[in-house]
This record gives C-alpha cells, structure tokens and sequence, in this order.
C-alpha cells in the first residue's frame, strides 16, 4: 500500500542517519518496487540532508535500468562531497547506461582519474564489466569533448581486448583445426603477456591498482606456468 512507503518516508525524514544505518533504504526500496510508484525518490534525491541522500541514491543504484528516468540527479550528485553519493551515483548510472542512453557510460571512464580511492575503485570495476556498445558510444562522446584525452587511447585498448576475445572465443568453437590451433595460441600469448605485465608494472605507488594486480597474480590460470 502506498500509505506503506509514505510511513517510511517519514521515518526517514525523522532520523535520516538512524534510517541509513539500520538498513532501512531496502525496506522503502520493496515498498516502492510494489507500488510501482517512484515519484517520492525524486524528492529523496532533491534532499538536503546527506543521509537522505545516502538512501535515494542507493536506491536508485539498486533499481537498475529501471531508475533510467532519474539518471540526471544520479550525474548532478557526482559532484556531491560525499563518497557514499558518488560511489553509487556511479552505479545507477552504469546501469541506466543502456541502448540508447548508453553515452551515458563516460561518467563513469571519467570517474576512474577521481582522487578519492573508493571511488575510482567502484569505476575501475564498472569499466572491467563494461559492454563493447558502452565503450564504443563512450569513445564518440570523448572524442566530440576531449579529443586529446588518453581517455581515447584507453577506451580503444578496452574495445580492441573486447573484439580479440570474441574472435578467438568464435575459432574456438570451429571444426577447422588450424583456428582452433591460432586461438589456443592467442590464450596462451595473451596469458604470458599479461603476466609479465602484472609482475613489471609499476602498480604499487597506487592502492586500487596495487589491489587489483595482488588479485589478478592470485588467479589459478598462473600457477601452471611457474
């Protein structure tokens, strides 16, 4: 019932930080998914008060594609000074970031130079799950407004890993012994590089990266290879 999500707007706005952390943005969440009825998260994303912000923007972060009508306060909250906003306004908008908003993924390759750890760590994953159609309308959105970007370059490397991997997943599956042969071949070259690149990249000077190549390192597919 509506009167149901109206309760708990109010317990929000009664103690927004006490609401935040006991969780209670999952409730109004549920309340608001059964009603069908998200006019009331434009008012929690309009908010002052920070905490009210917290829960808007996490449950607009958690209504995936379907908070496509709300992305604009998810790219006006960017600038907020709090992480937690930040860090799951980058979310909603990689999930609204679809068919034809999916220019909409820049925001998020934008986020990846921000000087707040947590926060180029959640746009360093988002970029690794990136779609090709994302990378690819990314690139053209770039390269109207920051031609001279490394952006580019990096966006390409994206595409290009994208493209290799399809084309020696489809030699893969061939009855032709001699694609199937190129594309064990392609593995096992892209294997050894990337390990090697692992081991003499410079990563540590930066936290996430540092994490993220400590990660990659532990992988099973190394251990067979010394």
């Amino acid at each position: 019932m509506a009167s149901d999500t109206y309760s708990l707007i109010d317990q929000l706005y009664a103690d927004p930080e006490q609401f935040f952390k006991l969780g209670r943005a999952n409730d109004l969440l549920d309340k608001l998914c059964q009603n069908k009825d998200f006019r009331k998260l434009e008012e929690l994303l309009n908010h002052q008060d920070m905490y009210v912000l917290r829960s808007g923007i996490w449950i607009l972060a958690e209504l995936g594609a379907m908070g496509v009508r709300f992305v604009g306060y998810a790219i006006q909250l960017l600038s907020s000074d709090d992480f937690y906003v930040r860090f799951f306004s980058l979310e909603a908008i990689a999930h609204a970031a679809v068919g034809s908003e999916s220019s909409l993924f820049k925001y998020v390759l934008e986020y990846l130079s921000d000087k707040d750890d947590r926060v180029r760590w959640k746009a360093m994953k988002l970029a690794s799950r990136a779609s090709i159609d994302q990378l690819r309308i990314a690139k053209l959105e770039f390269e109207k407004q920051k031609p001279t970007s490394y952006h580019m370059a990096g966006i390409q490397m994206l595409i290009d890993s994208h493209r290799i991997r399809s084309e020696s997943r489809e030699a893969a599956s061939s009855n032709d012994l001699l694609r199937k042969t190129y594309s064990l071949l392609e593995v096992e070259v892209t294997t050894k590089g990337c390990k090697d690149q692992l081991v003499a990249g410079n990563y540590a000077s930066d936290k996430n990266l540092s994490e993220l190549c400590t990660s990659l390192l532990s992988l099973k597919m190394w251990q067979a290879d010394g």
